[in-house]
C-alpha cells in the first residue's frame, strides 16, 4: 500500500490515473534515437516499446485506438522475425 501511496503522489499520478506518456522516446538511427521504426531499442536486446512514447505528441483525446494500431503492427513484425530467424536476438 504504501508504493502506492508514494506513486500516487509523485510525477507519476498521471500515469497512474490512466493518462498516456508521450514523448519519452527518440525513434532514430542507433546514434540519434532510442529506438528503430519499428519500437526495438537500439542499445538493449529484445526490448520493444509498443506504446505512444515515441510520438511527438498526441494528434486525438482518445490516443486508445492508434497506440492498439502501433501494438498490432509491433506483433505483426516480432511475429515475422520469429518466422524467418527462429529468435529475437539479432
Amino acid at each position: 500500500m504504501a508504493l502506492l501511496e508514494s506513486i500516487l503522489e509523485s510525477d507519476l499520478a498521471d500515469v497512474a490515473n490512466g493518462e498516456h506518456p508521450i514523448d519519452m522516446l527518440v525513434i532514430g538511427s542507433d546514434s540519434e534515437g532510442v529506438t528503430d521504426t519499428y519500437g526495438r531499442f537500439w542499445r538493449y536486446q529484445n526490448l520493444w516499446a509498443a506504446d505512444a512514447s515515441s510520438w511527438p505528441s498526441q494528434g486525438t483525446v482518445n490516443s486508445y485506438p492508434p497506440i492498439t494500431a502501433v501494438a498490432l503492427r509491433q506483433a505483426e513484425n516480432l511475429a515475422e522475425i520469429m518466422k524467418t530467424d527462429g529468435e529475437f536476438n539479432q
